[in-house]
């Protein structure tokens, strides 16, 4: 036999193997919209067929063997013996988190007065551009808690302040910058806050 021949018979053997090989490391578990899930032998996972949407929620599914597989929204999973504690969202998030921008001002013949009265009205404007970005109905000490979430995540020294003396009264202005990903961590502090009322 020639060895030309010899050398694209073990290739193609060798083919055949690798994608048994690779065959092996996938499972097939359908799920309850008629889809599948397809298991990698790396924790991660996909569906057969491309969803309309990404899931918004953990999928939880039991097997014969008693175990829970848990499809995690990050595309990865695991198993587990007890049923996790789902993280049920109560308010809807925004395909973008924006930035937030505010310029809080405030006056007074006192200097320390005006700087204290600034930074609340930072802190009150920041939270009015959040609140746009949540629905109208929501609970009622979502606004509290939306403030107090805001000063966790953005102390009062990051604030940057500018004061001058106009006619005997301070004025003072403060900017507060919240950045994208920050309003996110803003939002998941919120959302903890409303399922822990």
């Amino acid at each position: 036999m020639p060895t030309k021949k010899i050398i694209m018979i073990m290739a193609m053997a060798i083919a055949v193997l690798s994608l048994t090989v690779l065959a092996q490391r996938t499972t097939s578990i359908a799920l309850d919209d008629g889809n599948e899930a397809i298991l990698n032998d790396d924790s991660t996972w996909n569906f057969r067929r491309e969803p309309l949407e990404n899931p918004k929620d953990d999928i939880f599914i039991t097997l014969r063997d008693n175990r829970i597989l848990w499809l995690k929204t990050d595309f990865t999973y695991t198993f587990t013996r007890t049923m996790p504690k789902r993280n049920v969202s109560r308010i809807p998030r925004p395909k973008q988190y924006p930035n937030i921008a505010v310029l809080g001002r405030s006056s007074s013949p006192d200097l320390g007065i005006a700087a204290s009265g600034v930074t609340n009205d930072a802190y009150t404007k920041a939270t009015a551009e959040i609140r746009k970005h949540l629905p109208t109905q929501i609970h009622k000490d979502a606004q509290k808690f939306l403030q107090a979430c805001i000063r966790d995540e953005v102390k009062e020294h990051e604030l940057e302040q500018s004061h001058n003396q106009v006619k005997g009264s301070w004025v003072v202005e403060s900017k507060l910058t919240i950045p994208h990903h920050r309003v996110k961590k803003i939002f998941d502090c919120l959302e903890l806050q409303l399922e822990g009322s």
